[in-house]
């Protein structure tokens, strides 16, 4: 199976329904993070201000994380890592490959 294969996009909001994401609040780096949630599709931190090394998933390691605002109010989630298919399927999440 070729890396390509492994490489998603994910609902930040679905991964938080299911608890398997940890809070981004606590890999923020901004000075506003205990004001706002950082969910909302209006934080101009979220691309630069927080540490993807502090983001955690239950169960799955990832080679890459990255977060880009989505067009309905949520964050993306990009990520790739092995076995990752297995595990959203596993857990029933919605995703795009990218």
């Amino acid at each position: 199976m070729t890396k390509s294969l492994n490489q998603v996009i994910v609902s930040y909001q679905d991964l938080c329904a299911k608890g398997l994401i940890s809070d981004l609040k606590q890999a923020a780096s901004c000075d506003v993070k205990t004001l706002c949630r950082l969910s909302c599709n209006n934080c101009p931190h979220v691309g630069v201000d927080i540490n993807l090394k502090k983001v955690s998933f239950v169960g799955l390691q990832t080679d890459l994380v990255m977060i880009k605002h989505s067009k309905n109010d949520d964050l993306d989630i990009y990520m790739s890592g092995e076995h990752i298919i297995a595990w959203l399927d596993k857990h029933e999440l919605a995703y795009q490959r990218f």
